[in-house]
């Protein structure tokens, strides 16, 4: 039950701290997270968030699994949710 973030560089110190200080507003703020799926070509990059070199991959429905945390963006995932941002915890 982890999570993790890969990153092809150091983080500085301030950046974490900036980095903590977000994630830390997201699980205070209780934000919704909406469950959508859509076709490939109903997908445009100005509306989801994916890693540099990231592919958009359809489930065996053809469609793909966006979340979307109000206010804090969307992107393609293929695992479960929980319904709010506060249900984390401590990060």
């Amino acid at each position: 039950d982890a999570s993790f973030m890969e990153l092809n560089r150091l983080v500085d110190r301030g950046l974490k701290d900036a980095i903590q200080f977000q994630a830390t507003r997201f699980v205070h703020g209780s934000l919704p997270i909406n469950l959508y799926w859509f076709s490939p070509g109903q997908l445009k990059k100005p509306i989801l968030i994916t890693a540099k070199g990231m592919g958009i991959i359809a489930c065996i429905n053809g469609k793909v699994r966006v979340i979307d945390i109000e206010g804090a963006g969307a992107h393609p995932c293929g695992r479960s949710h929980v319904p709010y941002t506060s249900i984390v915890g401590e990060v």
